[in-house]
């Protein structure tokens, strides 16, 4: 079989006392039979139920002679010697239920001699390719043997693999890779785990969950030769134990319970009732009232204080031992197990039920046992643990089979042998020396103390490492130099399994905390730094310093890089930003382009030189993907407790501070004061009171004449400027709410609502204003809208304005963020008959290839360039001239904005350009006056 002992959805243990249980036992007894093997069934007090014709045949006896009696006596007596014939080799293999408990004992015994193990494994392959059910077996070696057609057909994914000689943990890891076995996603190592550790024991009842909704019941025996044999029904079509419970109890010897803990009534059955002597009639109806008084006081005292503690079955299950009184009044022993069988709406408990029990021999056998040691030394062959006793002296006198496999010598060869000796290659777990006052025998002969759990590590004769974990303790009463008994188990599976989690564990823990990118501290760790740094400067009287350093531009990098490159990027700045600071400091990344830098035990001067070395770290050019690229930053800083004592003002100060540094022109670092956080309070009162503008329409336009340059200048055209003034702030310039309003998103409701107070306006002068063109800006933002061309439109037939009325003006800057987004809105008016012109040009970062795929009627020269018309030294006369024959080249009517003086006015001329804009001709006016002064309106 290849399940796994587990007791949640992946796998659970067969429940002894079902029918079909008892039913595959018998038929493994059959098995025997065929195998020439002897096999009894005896319960957990040692008591024999059952026994096959082969036990008959070995024994000499008959079923009727041996069946009820104890287990112990009968090997004690040598009872299972054949009249007259050699010892057989035998086994006892404990079989534990779902909790773990022991529930009942299979014994195994095969006559010895070389005739038989010459045709031992043939008989068992024979035997196995026999048998109805599925059925497999494994040599010593734990090596397929032989399975049957039943098991091949029940596992077709396995076909392959299953020929002798495959190894029990191939088929088993087949299985769960191939998707046998139904266990839950991320549970599999855990499963395999379990399942080679059931597999490994001595016997064990499996139920074990298949794909398609299969369910297979299974026993696995180990034998007397180190074979190792498995036999399974399908048990799909009968549905869980539990929806059968009720037709298969009234054979079994369990007495069974149900408590409604409503109305905290029992239901029993007569076996119940019979164990303390009643007749079912004579106890119900009963209550859990009439139950405790059945109870022994100090059992009733010890649950009582379980359930005070908290100490019953968090999985709902449960499992004691009580005494009950007996209708004669004595105590009877029984053991109770039970679990929640049904939950209300809300999920508590409603009702609980199990089986008792009657344990009263088996406690009895317990007492006898304690001072049985020549029995016990008959039993320690089939523990799963070695178990090595030694004398005063620390010499091994006894040790069973399993500490041969452990330590890898032959029983033979180990008697004799002290436990320090140097053969043994003890040391500890990581490699290091074990004192040798440490072993465990050397603690109980020094000092008589019982040892628990002590891990070292031995050579094996082979020469691998194995990692043992050892108890051990006085073997009697008489404490010093008594004989020692030790328990060995090989955990070096468990420890390599530990050691990986806990690196998954460290591994996991360092994701949380720290940034995958970069893996600098994360947020959450850099918080949980602050505010100990903060608690531990409060307490020395010191300063600590907070920086938080964004980097300028990068969004706009990122998007014309790509993001491969950008997170490149990132982690070239974050090694540059590390190699600066020193032990002690903490670098964090809080995201995107944002980095915060934590200086324990600094002072102004320190926080300000870190905060210049940060910067210059910067200045150095960086390369990607075969390209330099040039970056910057802006970096606010704070010194606690002068801007702060706790982490939120802290990180809003340094916040402020940042942005301080960015308006300043960037590329450099603000410390932070109370007049920073004045401006980002009036920063955030604009916000709010733009909000409201909007909704109260308290914005106004002016209009500014464009003029061709032709003798006398003419009127070529308007721009549209926005104006506002608040009631609680007075009048905002655009210079200051602009930058705002992108920030916050607004910037897109204000273009449209510029549009919304210009389209009236043209409608309401119609033909009176000829052919005048009203130009006005739009955002990056507004571009980057797929229906902002559609609700531009919409705009203007909704006026009846034709949309060769008005003109676009976009910035160099829309065309660095999404510009095939950008572009597809500019081709889109065009089409609809919208001209288009690009407003300050020469002082944003647009690709001329860009340039040369928009749909532009015009290019606007910017004011500080015609400034710079009447200063030789500043270059502004060769860079017009540059973008004038651009221009020209491209098609395009080029405007000079900001034009003040004659002088500058009779440069464009001489040099080409169409249209000029500025105070020198016209300066912004109200819309009536811009009209009473250019021409007559068609309606007042």
């Amino acid at each position: 079989m290849t399940g796994s002992p587990r007791t949640d959805a992946t796998f659970a243990p067969a429940r002894i006392g079902a029918a079909t249980w008892m039913q595959i036992l018998q038929r493994m007894a059959a098995l025997m039979d065929q195998t020439g093997s002897a096999m009894a069934l005896a319960d957990p007090a040692l008591r024999i139920t059952r026994v096959n014709d082969c036990f008959t045949a070995l024994t000499g006896r008959a079923p009727n002679e041996v069946i009820g009696r104890d287990l112990g006596e009968l090997l004690r007596d040598d009872d299972h010697a054949p009249r007259g014939g050699p010892r057989p080799h035998a086994a006892i293999n404990p079989v534990r239920d779902e909790a773990g408990a022991l529930a009942g004992h299979v014994w195994v015994a095969v006559q010895g001699g070389t005739g038989h193990a010459r045709d031992a494994s043939e008989r068992l392959s024979r035997a196995v390719e026999a048998m109805a059910e599925a059925c497999v077996a494994f040599d010593a070696d734990d090596r397929l043997i032989a399975c049957n057609r039943c098991y091949r057909d029940m596992h077709p994914e396995l076909t392959d693999i299953l020929v002798r000689g495959t190894p029990f943990e191939a088929i088993a890891r087949a299985g769960l890779a191939r998707g046998v076995h139904n266990v839950a996603p991320g549970g599999e190592e855990d499963w395999l785990a379990r399942r080679l550790a059931a597999h490994a024991g001595g016997g064990c009842a499996l139920d074990l969950p298949l794909a398609g909704g299969r369910r297979l019941r299974a026993v696995e025996l180990a034998l007397p030769d180190g074979c190792r044999v498995g036999l399974g029904v399908d048990i799909t079509a009968h549905g869980p134990p539990e929806q059968h419970l009720g037709d298969i109890i009234d054979g079994a010897v369990a007495g069974t319970w149900e408590l409604d803990l409503a109305t905290e009534r029992m239901t029993v059955n007569a076996r119940w009732a019979q164990m303390i002597g009643f007749d079912l009639d004579e106890i119900a109806p009963l209550t859990l009232a009439g139950w405790q008084r059945l109870l022994h006081p100090v059992d009733l005292l010890k649950l009582a204080a379980l359930e005070r503690g908290g100490q019953e079955g968090a999985d709902g299950h449960f499992e004691h031992e009580l005494r009950l009184r007996h209708k004669l009044g004595h105590w009877v022993w029984v053991l109770a197990r039970g679990r929640v069988v049904r939950h209300d709406a809300e999920g508590r408990a409603r009702s609980i039920a199990g089986v008792t029990l009657d344990i009263t021999e088996r406690k009895r056998l317990e007492e006898t046992l304690t001072v049985e040691r020549d029995y016990l030394a008959q039993l320690m062959d089939t523990s799963i643990s070695g178990i090595i006793a030694f004398d005063a002296a620390g010499r091994i006198v006894f040790a069973n089979k399993e500490s041969e496999r452990i330590l890898g010598l032959p029983r033979a060869e180990m008697e004799g042998l002290r436990h320090d000796d140097p053969g043994w290659r003890i040391r500890a777990v990581d490699g290091g020396p074990f004192p040798a006052a440490a072993l465990p025998v050397r603690r109980v002969l020094d000092h008589g103390e019982t040892v628990r759990d002590t891990r070292l590590s031995i050579t094996s004769p082979e020469g691998e490492p194995r990692i043992l974990s050892v108890n051990a303790a006085p073997a009697g009463a008489s404490g010093i130099n008594a004989r020692v008994v030790c328990s060995l188990a090989d955990i070096t599976g468990q420890v390599r399994s530990e050691t990986a989690l806990r690196g998954a564990i460290d591994r996991a823990e360092h994701l949380a905390t720290h940034d995958t990118l970069t893996d600098l501290p994360n947020r959450a760790l850099f918080r949980d730094r602050l505010g100990r740094a903060l608690d531990d400067t409060a307490a020395m009287g010191e300063k600590l310093g907070l920086l938080f350093l964004d980097l300028d531009d990068f969004k706009n990098i990122n998007d014309s890089l790509g993001h491969s490159l950008g997170d490149d990027l990132i982690r070239q700045v974050a090694g540059r930003l590390r190699g600066v600071l020193g032990p002690g400091v903490t670098l964090a990344r809080l995201g995107g382009d944002e980095f915060t830098v934590l200086l324990p035990r600094t002072s102004v001067t320190q926080t300000r030189a870190t905060a210049e070395a940060l910067l210059d770290s910067l200045a150095r050019s960086f390369h990607l993907g075969g390209s330099e690229v040039y970056l910057s930053a802006s970096i606010g800083v704070v010194i606690s407790p002068d801007d702060g004592n706790n982490r939120e003002d802290l990180m809003r100060n340094v916040d402020i501070a940042m942005y301080r540094a960015k308006a300043c022109g960037r590329s450099q670092f603000a410390l932070f004061n109370a007049d920073l956080r004045d401006q980002l309070d009036r920063r955030s009162a604009i916000s709010q009171a733009l909000r409201r503008g909007l909704a109260e329409n308290r914005f106004r336009l002016l209009l500014q004449p464009k003029f061709d340059l032709s003798s006398p200048p003419r009127l070529a055209g308007a721009e549209a400027l926005l104006r506002w003034s608040d009631p609680g702030l007075g009048p905002v310039s655009p210079g200051e709410f602009i930058p705002i309003a992108e920030s916050t998103g607004l910037i897109r409701d204000i273009d449209l609502h510029v549009l919304g107070l210009l389209t009236p306006l043209l409608a309401g002068w119609g033909a009176a204003a000829g052919g005048l063109v009203v130009a006005f800006n739009v955002s990056a933002q507004s571009l980057q809208r797929p229906d902002f061309a559609d609700a531009v439109l919409h705009r203007l037939a909704r006026h009846g304005v034709p949309p060769s009325r008005v003109q676009v003006e976009l910035t160099e800057g829309a065309l660095m963020t999404q510009p095939e987004r950008t572009i597809a809105n500019i081709d889109r008016l065009r089409a609809a008959g919208i001209r288009t012109a690009m407003d300050d040009f020469g002082t944003g970062y647009s690709s001329l290839s860009y340039l040369t795929r928009l749909p532009l009627s015009e290019l606007k020269i910017d004011k500080s360039f015609v400034n710079g018309l009447e200063a030789p030294a500043s270059g502004g006369a060769a860079i017009v001239k540059a973008i004038l024959g651009m221009s020209r080249g491209l098609g395009l009517r080029t405007v000079a904005e900001g034009v003040e003086s004659r002088a500058q006015l009779d440069w464009l001329r001489r040099h080409g350009c169409e249209i000029v804009q500025g105070y020198y001709l016209g300066r912004p006016q109200e819309t009536g006056d811009f009209a009473r002064q250019h021409f007559v309106p068609a309606a007042a």
